[in-house]
C-alpha cells in the first residue's frame, strides 16, 4: 500500500493524530507502526467499539498474512496469467 493510501486510511479513523509531518515520517520509516487505541468508558461498555476493533484487527492481520501471495500474483508473469485465466472463467452447473 502506498504512503498516500496509508495516510488516507489513518485520517478516516484517527481522531487525534500527531502532526501530518510526523505521521508521514513515521510511515516512511516503519512498515508496522504502533498506535494507541484507547477510550475512557463513561458508562456501560459499548460492544460496538469492541466489535469494530476486532474487525479492524482481523482485517489487518489477514492482509499481512496474504501479502506474500498477493505480491506473487502481481509480480510473477506466469502467476498473473493464471490468476487472470481463473478470474475470467465462468461457473456452470
Amino acid at each position: 500500500m502506498d504512503l498516500e493510501t496509508r495516510l488516507d486510511h489513518i485520517r478516516q479513523v484517527g481522531e487525534e493524530i500527531i502532526t501530518e509531518g510526523e505521521l508521514r515520517t513515521l510511515l516512511e520509516t516503519d512498515d508496522h507502526p504502533t498506535a494507541y487505541d484507547g477510550f475512557e468508558p463513561s458508562g456501560l461498555a459499548n460492544l460496538a467499539h469492541a466489535r469494530a476493533n476486532l474487525k479492524r484487527g482481523v482485517g489487518e492481520s489477514l492482509d499481512r498474512i496474504i501479502a506474500p501471495v498477493r505480491n506473487h500474483f502481481e509480480k510473477d508473469a506466469g502467476a498473473r496469467r493464471l490468476y487472470l485465466s481463473v478470474r475470467s472463467a465462468e461457473t456452470t452447473r
